[in-house]
């Protein structure tokens, strides 16, 4: 009867006022995933076009900032298959003036593959142009480590996949910065946590971008990266299957840079 339409629909107005506050949320997401649907179609259509470059230039080694145009979108221009991150990431780089930025959408099965796949995923020169991006730790820091004005317990380091990290290399660096302040013994620096590195830089792991953090962190550049010839390369973008490269001389564009011999 009327009695029992008039609770019905005040149900549906109450189970609708609980979705209300996830409605835009889950709008949200949903966009993204359909953007994902597109970039994996766009991925697939650029694996064509980097096999026909290789296919083409040979042993020539066309991979560089001009041979990744052609697979790789421009950082100035927003496509349709620009998820919410790469989109954020994107204007980043265009606010700071990284001209030379590239993004590329790489394949599922990118980190089951060796590196000269990578490489040519990605156009890269080398597969020394194929680097990461991690956050590490010092595990000895104190309390009152931490209360000295501009004492950093965490670090952003870009490294290459073909190099090994030295983290005695590091630590020394980063001690050099306090040398007759705090004693050496209290310096020992590790990859961080997986949950640290996550509330850190708001990626996950093998999608960290050293641009867009959640927070602001010192980065170390390794000086085998900034020496590189050509000096585009590859890393992080945000998303496990979306890479960022640049020209060195753009990636020094950004806040807190310094290059250093950690290899």
């Amino acid at each position: 009867g009327a009695r029992t339409r008039a609770l019905y629909a005040g149900a549906c107005a109450e189970a609708a006022a609980r979705r209300d506050p996830r409605a835009a949320a889950i709008e949200e997401r949903m966009r993204g995933i359909e953007a994902r649907l597109r970039a994996l179609e766009l991925a697939e259509r650029q694996r064509h076009i980097l096999d026909r470059i290789a296919s083409l230039d040979g042993a020539s080694g066309s991979g560089n900032a001009e041979g990744a145009d052609a697979g790789a979108a421009a950082v100035g221009v927003v496509g349709a298959e620009d998820t919410p991150t790469q989109a954020r990431l994107r204007a980043e780089c265009a606010r700071r003036g990284m001209d030379s930025a590239r993004f590329c959408r790489v394949p599922e099965d990118y980190y089951e593959q060796d590196l000269p796949y990578r490489q040519k995923c990605l156009g890269a020169a080398s597969v020394e142009h194929l680097c990461k991006t991690i956050v590490m730790e010092n595990t000895k820091a104190t309390e009152a480590d931490l209360a000295i004005p501009g004492y950093q317990k965490y670090y952003m380091v870009v490294v290459q996949y073909a190099n090994k990290l030295s983290t005695d290399k590091l630590k020394s660096w980063v001690h050099s910065h306090w040398q007759g302040q705090i004693p050496k013994k209290r310096f020992n620096m590790r990859l961080c946590s997986a949950e640290d590195n996550d509330r850190l830089t708001g990626f996950l792991h093998n999608a960290v971008a050293p641009i867009g953090t959640a927070e602001k962190l010192p980065i170390v550049l390794a000086k085998n990266v900034a020496d590189l010839e050509p000096n585009f390369f590859w890393f992080g973008g945000g998303e496990v299957d979306l890479k960022l490269g640049c020209t060195v001389e753009d990636f020094m564009k950004l806040e807190n840079v310094s290059v250093v011999d950690i290899n």
